[in-house]
């Protein structure tokens, strides 16, 4: 205001230089008359200069033009002040302008614009800055009407002198910065839908508490270029722009934004992107069938679900993110991601992507080139299942997480509910080529899957955290479907090329297994050379306690090479078994095994086993037989104890009665309050003792051992008969 008052100055000591002139003019009235004249057109020039600085004459002046352009546009204007320095500053408020329904088109609180240079007679101005506080702008396409609410004003300043050819640009016009302070904005084509929700709805966009900071503008041709400093908006979905600053270019069909950054509610994105589209109104329109982005995003661009859902309603529910990186290609229903990488929940992707179907995630389709797809069990389980509401997630037989960490390089493409996978997967233990299909049922979330598996060198006794269990070479083709255990549906067939176990490298072994709601069935066959055998059997575990029924066929079997026994002798075991038993684990198993025909051959001699019985009873918790019965020898063993504890009971007798014998620990605690009766007799015991003693050993025939076992007492009854045979 103190620089509008000195500008006045000038002219206040003009006016005074003239009145005093009047007095000392010549006493001609001639020429007094002519100075007269004079001096009043100079007046009048001097107060219309003041009164062009007067507020009020100005006013007066804003209403009388608001007057005119209501009647000539034929929408209300009104104006309440206007503050005008010509050679500064103009300054409008409360300017309003309503659309032919009497609603808001336009209102701005106040509007400022700095003048740099003016020059009426050189077509020149210079604005450095035009500011607008607490705007509020309205496009509206009401309903049962064609036009937006904005087209009269675009009539009306649209040329209607079609032939003239005068040269617009010989009007030189600069505008070098532009605010908007406290905006809202609203687009509303009600010829659509307009239903408010947490999804934007791009008929009906309205942003409030909108700030944008323009600097550097620059116009060449059809090309805009600026640098925005700042923008900040809520749209009334719930989706906050919290900063976004950019270099831009526009043109009528692109628009560049170059060092891009922004942050949302949660996300947070850098790069530079290029937003192409046939024509500015195409653009708004249909922004998902022509909008095509050309964009490399910068590491670490983090992109929260959350936000996305403010996109796709599909997504509700899915409280995570993603980090991307990578050049971006495409329109939003059919994305390329090349030299990408993606970063979900510790699962890291490095590759090319192409994403179809977007924003509608169920018709989502995907293909994943991946030059690397680090993961784990663990990771894997926190990807949600859909609808993602639920907060269900994948789950993972504990098994799988002694894989640890799992590097997959192949192809991976189709739905995130149903996709084929291709590739080989390296893991701590093992190597495995994949080529498979899973699916994801949308109403049971169950999962399917079917495909060809190849381990190589996979450890099995890792996977199993199995001692005697080691690498594993096959062959699997699996199909199933489910998780969990009682309503899986899998079959599983296999060429086993190598299998450790207990120290011994297993060939040639066929595998057919089925799991059908927790019954199990299966058939094996070994052609190996030092087990050749055929095994089938059914579990079924559809009962509180399993039962079990197994057949197996030994053609041969070198228990020696298997390691499980120290044979000089080299012998080989045949028979068939028929094994009936039911429990959930050895200790609390009963039923019957019968065996026929059992035949141990060395190159020397030939032991015939006859049939021999195992039978295990539990008649309760405190009291369970079990026996053997064969040609050679009867164990019958009756009382509270588990068979898991042999051990135990060993190493504590040992220990008891022969302590500098034994160094073997033992868990007493575990042992304390079980006993029991041990009958042992002795048929023929010279089969046994040429096998496993090399006749080092002798028992008389009939001779017969019982055992009164109490660990917590120390008490060892032992009463040893002999009978000699009669003759």
């Amino acid at each position: 205001m103190q620089n509008k008052e000195i500008n006045k100055i000038p002219f206040y000591i003009l006016l005074f230089v003239w009145l005093k002139s009047i007095f000392q003019t010549s006493k001609k009235w001639t020429k007094r008359l002519l100075l007269i004249f004079f001096n009043i057109i100079l007046l009048i020039f001097i107060i219309t200069i003041l009164l062009m600085y007067s507020s009020t004459f100005q006013t007066i002046v804003g209403k009388v033009a608001t007057a005119y352009l209501t009647e000539s546009i034929g929408l209300d204007v009104t104006i309440k002040k206007v503050d005008i320095d010509i050679f500064h500053n103009i300054n409008l408020n409360q300017l309003l302008i309503k659309d032919h329904h009497q609603d808001t088109l336009l209102y701005l609180d106040k509007l400022n614009i700095q003048i740099k240079y003016n020059s009426i007679f050189h077509n020149k101005l210079y604005v450095q800055k035009i500011t607008l506080e607490n705007p509020i702008i309205k496009a509206i396409r009401y309903k049962n009407e064609k036009q937006f609410n904005y087209q009269k004003l675009i009539d009306y300043f649209a040329s209607k002198d079609t032939t003239s050819t005068k040269d617009s640009s010989s009007f030189d016009f600069k505008l070098y910065s532009a605010e908007l302070k406290n905006a809202t904005l609203l687009y509303k084509d009600e010829k659509y839908n307009t239903r408010v929700s947490e999804q934007i709805n791009y008929d009906y966009l309205k942003l409030k508490n909108l700030n944008l900071l323009l600097t550097n503008i620059q116009q060449k041709k059809d090309t805009l270029y600026c640098q925005i400093k700042h923008f900040n908006a809520i749209e009334q979905s719930g989706l906050a722009l919290k900063k976004f600053h950019s270099n831009l270019r526009i043109t009528p069909q692109s628009m560049f934004f170059k060092d891009l950054s922004f942050k949302t509610n949660k996300s947070n994105a850098s790069g530079d992107v290029m937003i192409t589209y046939p024509s500015f109104d195409d653009f708004i329109n249909d922004i998902e069938k022509n909008m095509y982005i050309d964009a490399d995003f910068h590491y670490p661009t983090k992109i929260y679900f959350q936000d996305l859902f403010h996109f796709a309603k599909e997504l509700k529910g899915w409280n995570s993110f993603v980090e991307i990186s990578g050049k971006v290609k495409g329109k939003i229903n059919d994305l390329k991601i090349s030299n990408g990488q993606l970063n979900y929940a510790g699962t890291i992707i490095s590759g090319d992507i192409e994403i179809k179907g977007l924003p509608d995630i169920e018709k989502t389709f995907f293909n994943i080139n991946a030059q690397s797809m680090i993961t784990t069990a663990k990771s894997i389980e926190q990807i949600p299942l859909y609808p993602f509401d639920k907060n269900e997630f994948i789950e993972l037989p504990k098994q799988f997480h002694n894989a640890g960490i799992c590097n997959f390089k192949g192809n991976i493409k189709g739905y995130y509910h149903k996709f084929k996978v291709q590739g080989i997967l390296v893991t701590e233990i093992g190597d495995l080529k994949i080529n498979s299909t899973l699916n994801i049922d949308s109403i049971t979330n169950d999962l399917h899957y079917n495909g060809n598996f190849t381990f190589v060198d996979f450890h099995f006794g890792k996977f199993f955290k199995q001692k005697n269990i080691g690498t594993f070479n096959a062959d699997v083709l699996l199909n199933g479907e489910g998780t969990i255990f009682k309503t899986m549906k899998t079959s599983i067939q296999a060429n086993i090329k190598k299998f450790n176990f207990n120290n011994y490298a297993y060939k040639n072994i066929i595998v057919d297994l089925n799991l059908d709601k927790k019954i199990f069935t299966g058939d094996l066959s070994s052609d190996d050379e030092n087990a050749q055998l055929m095994f089938s059997g059914q579990i079924n575990f559809d009962n509180k306690i399993p039962d079990m029924n197994f057949i197996t066929s030994i053609q041969k079997l070198n228990l020696n090479q298997l390691h499980f026994i120290n044979d000089p002798q080299n012998g080989q075991l045949s028979g068939t078994a028929n094994i009936k038993l039911s429990g959930e684990n050895i200790d609390d198993i009963t039923g019957q095994i019968n065996i026929n025909n059992l035949i141990y051959s060395t190159k020397n001699t030939i032991y015939n086993f006859s049939n021999p019985k195992i039978s295990l009873k539990q008649d309760n918790e405190f009291h369970k037989s079990f026996y053997i019965h064969t040609d050679f020898i009867d164990l019958d063993i009756q009382g509270k104890f588990k068979l898991s504890e042999i051990n135990n009971y060993t190493a504590h007798f040992m220990k008891t009665f022969y302590p500098s014998f034994s160094k073997d620990k033992y868990n007493f605690k575990e042992i304390s309050k079980d006993t029991f009766q041990l009958y042992l007799k002795i048929k023929n015991f010279e089969p046994i003792s040429q096998l496993f003693t090399n006749n080092q050993l002798y028992i008389q025939p009939n001779t017969e051992l019982k055992i009164n076992y109490h660990p917590k007492d120390l008490e060892l009854n032992v009463h040893f008969n002999y009978k000699k045979n009669r003759l």
